[in-house]
């Protein structure tokens, strides 16, 4: 025949942990609620803001005690959020929370894991908010207020770390 076909290459294994249909399906239902339609202002950005969100959060349910790299691959993906969309700072408080509260419970040994997570997060928070600042001129106005009353959340956060948590 005329037409060789090609030597088949292994699959990966993520690719056979879900199929085809499922992962369609799986982001249809994150992409087409009615009420993410419906009610949100920029569909492109708000599932976008949802799924490093989330898969921030995932990521560091998974980080292992010890591991700063998995730490900081979390706060990558938490601070990342920041720059699909402004609401996503409000979520930056509970991460500092979260992290007080690991260091309270954990004590000096996990200083560096949550040192990672905190400063990896930050990086790409204030890529955001320079991006918002810079290239949104006429934008950044409307939302200065929003914006400052959630970063003033960060405040108390970052006072709550220091204080001690009996065990």
């Amino acid at each position: 025949s005329p037409f060789v076909r090609p030597p088949a290459l292994p699959v990966p294994r993520v690719r056979r942990a879900v199929r085809p249909g499922p992962s369609l399906a799986a982001c249809g239902l994150l992409a087409l609620p009615l009420p993410l339609l419906a009610f949100s202002r920029d569909v492109y950005t708000e599932p976008f803001s949802q799924l490093l969100l989330l898969g921030g959060l995932a990521l560091l349910w998974q980080a292992r005690p010890g591991k700063p790299g998995g730490w900081a691959v979390a706060g990558l993906v938490l601070g990342g959020s920041c720059l699909a969309r402004i609401d996503a700072f409000r979520a930056l408080p509970f991460v500092v929370a979260y992290a007080a509260l690991v260091l309270a419970t954990s004590g000096k040994r996990a200083l560096r894991d949550v040192g990672a997570l905190l400063a990896a997060a930050a990086v790409p928070a204030v890529l955001g908010w320079l991006d918002l600042r810079e290239l949104a001129p006429g934008y950044y106005p409307d939302l200065h207020s929003h914006f400052t009353g959630l970063v003033s959340l960060l405040v108390p956060s970052l006072v709550a770390s220091r204080v001690p948590v009996p065990v």
